[in-house]
């Protein structure tokens, strides 16, 4: 990664120096294998499921368009607002909704084919083949309530503990497992649920839009990380009270859920440059250091 590149991971991480960056990034330059990106991933949302001690989704798969999208830091598919048709692409929450063993089987394939079919493809047939409706979101209460645990655990191994996104889509999961809350799990209809999905699809958007660049690390003032606003739908959650967005998508209020089945600080060197895979704790770098 270049130096333009760890400024928006530093930015979207919440940190000062590429150091202090979350591993998994310098394992992604260690190979060009999509399934041991795969394995890499799922390893270092293992920790945080063990770290935390909340339950993950251990169905969730990451095809190699979603994994190219992560590794080419496209968290964010080109708007700072949720749109439809894409809302599962880059960085989203619904990467992180289920595949039953048949899916994943069939995606395999397709990505076969695709590869195998690559020279022989045109233009307009590549865009029709891609064409296809983003993927069914969380229906109800639990769903959802998972959903929310496996994607705090994909932002932890992507940004780490300090990034706001990560900080607020997991106060969304505590706010959840409250008692209180639980008690209350009838009124998570299908509609809430997408609703809530919804509003923080439109937040991730919002939030990776804003990209840092290397001289805002080098002027020495107070860096101004890009911010996530979810906390303003936790009162909704808490009460299950209505999330309004004038781009929800008319799709959701009509279409039936297609049901997925679940398995029942100082730092040597340059400032932009990546740490080791296994490395100790470093002291923050102080600010105003120019790092070429």
């Amino acid at each position: 990664y270049d130096k333009f590149e760890l400024a928006v991971l530093m930015g979207y991480s919440h940190v000062d120096s590429a150091a202090h960056l979350q591993p998994i990034w310098s394992l992604f330059q260690a190979t060009k294998n999509h399934d041991i990106h795969r394995q890499n991933l799922k390893d270092q949302m293992e920790k945080w499921n063990k770290r935390e001690g909340v339950p993950i989704d251990k169905s969730v798969y990451f095809d190699n368009k979603s994994l190219d999208q992560i590794i080419t830091l496209k968290f964010n598919p080109g708007s700072g607002t949720a749109l439809f048709i894409t809302a599962d692409q880059g960085v989203t929450i619904l990467m992180c909704r289920p595949r039953s063993g048949e899916e994943k089987e069939k995606i395999r394939m397709e990505e076969q084919a695709w590869e195998d079919s690559a020279a022989n493809r045109a233009y307009g047939e590549a865009l029709t083949l891609k064409k296809s409706d983003p993927r069914s979101p969380a229906h109800n209460y639990g769903n959802l309530k998972l959903n929310f645990a496996t994607f705090s655990a994909l932002l932890w191994t992507l940004l780490g503990e300090q990034s706001d996104i990560y900080k607020k889509r997991y106060a969304i999961y505590k706010t959840m497992d409250q008692e209180q809350v639980m008690e209350n799990l009838r009124f998570f209809t299908a509609v809430f649920c997408r609703q809530v999905t919804w509003a923080t699809i439109d937040d991730d958007r919002e939030f990776f839009h804003t990209k840092l660049l290397p001289e805002n690390f080098m002027s020495g003032d107070t860096i101004s990380f890009p911010t996530s606003r979810l906390e303003k739908i936790e009162d909704n959650v808490h009460w299950q009270s209505p999330i309004i967005r004038s781009n929800f998508p008319e799709q959701w209020l009509t279409k039936l859920n297609k049901q997925v089945k679940t398995p029942a600080i100082p730092v040597t060197g340059n400032q932009f440059s990546l740490p080791p895979v296994h490395h100790g704790n470093q002291q923050q770098q102080p600010r105003g250091l120019n790092p070429f």
